[in-house]
């Protein structure tokens, strides 16, 4: 690099802080014997002057690279990254790309850390770009998203369905993709030649998926031992997202994927926070399956049916609700960005694997309400009371109200009255 100052990014500098420091840290290394000590003291040193000089996490970033050049102390690759994952730890208390390096306030020109305060009126006059949806309504750009079933109910081939049209930028059930995806795959549940004749069936259903692009974007990691709360397996993902530039990630499942207990948040934190970390750092979505205990209860807040660790619903930008029922499947979805989505009912293809919507099925409570409401005058209506004391139908309370709600949404009853004047009509 000869005698020529560069700045973060590699632009040459308008001042000399940043040659100063680097002619400091060859000081450190060459001095300090133990190179881990060294290392840590270097580190100190640079994260303490990029502070000072209102340097935010990404322009230091790059000019680690600076004194990597520089330095020729990190050349071998083990010692190379296990620097770099110090210094990324290091970074975290530098402020975020997404802050301004400078704001104006009331203290004046204070770096974000001194006065990290905005009003109103900064965001309006600095409004945030709009949501980028890798999924419209079900995943966006940089989030982290549950996906969440019983076992053998389906998850995993709806959500091979989901990377194959990302990559290929198409389209899945009325959920638009805007463009083609890097997706990578971690697979610890089913293995490569179950997944392998999963994806052939579905990529030999529809030439769309059949070009050697797709297949190029379509990256797997199966059953590699990966655990998401052990650091060497952070480090290797790490490299492999920013080698790969991928977009979206996908981990078959959540319980194979780390040692801790998902009924205690504090063993779930440091799971979520590495992939909040993916996605702060990387611009990479992630897609996580976990098991439920059950399907939704008729009538309950089909989230309450997810089990584990609160956690693991609050670190969630969405969640995706997908189960199996007598004769069709059923997506929910709830988005923080979105709101939640209509439900959908869907039928598996055997033969393609691929999901397609299909006629809401009637249950047996729903045709027993029916047939007690058809037993009426046309234009007159029974209470719920009476609806649910006919000997025809029998459930909870709680199970025929959510059958009469169903039967609502799909139109063939409605309501009228109020109170004890109100009763359901079959249309």
């Amino acid at each position: 690099m000869g005698n020529e100052t560069y700045h973060a990014g590699g632009k040459p500098a308008t001042d000399e802080w940043d040659s100063n420091l680097i002619r400091e840290i060859r000081a450190i290394l060459r001095e300090v014997t133990d190179p881990e000590t060294a290392r840590n003291l270097a580190i100190q040193k640079a994260v303490t002057e990029a502070r000072l000089h209102g340097e935010t996490r990404q322009s230091a970033r790059e000019l680690f690279e600076v004194f990597n050049e520089e330095c020729g102390s990190w050349s071998d690759a083990d010692e190379f990254y296990g620097a770099r994952n110090a210094w990324e730890s290091a970074l975290l208390r530098l402020p975020d790309d997404s802050q301004s390096n400078v704001v104006q306030g009331k203290f004046g020109n204070a770096t974000a850390e001194d006065d990290p305060i905005v009003s109103l009126a900064d965001w309006l006059a600095n409004p945030a770009a709009p949501i980028e949806w890798l999924m419209e309504k079900l995943i966006a750009k940089d989030t982290v998203n549950v996906i969440a079933g019983r076992a053998f109910g389906g998850k995993s081939l709806s959500v091979m369905n989901r990377g194959l049209c990302m990559t290929a930028g198409v389209d899945w059930l009325g959920f638009k993709v805007p463009r083609p995806l890097v997706v990578l795959y971690v697979d610890e549940e089913m293995g490569r030649p179950l997944m392998e004749s999963r994806l052939l069936l579905m990529r030999n259903a529809d030439p769309r998926f059949q070009s050697a692009e797709v297949a190029e974007r379509f990256l797997i990691l199966s059953r590699v031992g990966v655990r998401l709360d052990e650091k060497k397996w952070q480090d290797a993902i790490r490299r492999l997202v920013e080698k790969r530039k991928v977009d979206h990630l996908v981990w078959d499942t959540l319980r194979r994927l780390h040692s801790g207990n998902e009924d205690r948040s504090e063993e779930m934190a440091p799971v979520f926070r590495f992939l909040s970390l993916l996605r702060s750092e990387h611009g990479a979505s992630n897609e996580v399956l976990h098991h439920t205990k059950k399907n939704p209860e008729e009538g309950a807040n089909w989230l309450d049916a997810i089990r584990g660790s609160g956690d693991i619903i609050a670190a969630a930008d969405a969640v995706i609700g997908f189960w199996k029922e007598e004769k069709c499947f059923t997506l929910r979805a709830d988005s923080k960005h979105a709101g939640e989505v209509e439900p959908l009912t869907l039928a598996l293809d055997p033969e393609t694997l691929w999901f397609h919507a299909a006629e809401p099925t009637v249950s047996g409570l729903e045709q027993a309400v029916l047939e007690v409401l058809a037993t009426c005058t046309p234009g007159e209506g029974l209470s719920t009371n009476r609806i649910f004391r006919d000997k025809r139908v029998s459930g909870r309370y709680s199970e025929v109200m959510a059958a009469l709600g169903r039967l609502r949404e799909a139109g063939k009853v409605r309501e009228e009255g109020e109170r004890k004047a109100h009763v359901w009509i079959a249309v």
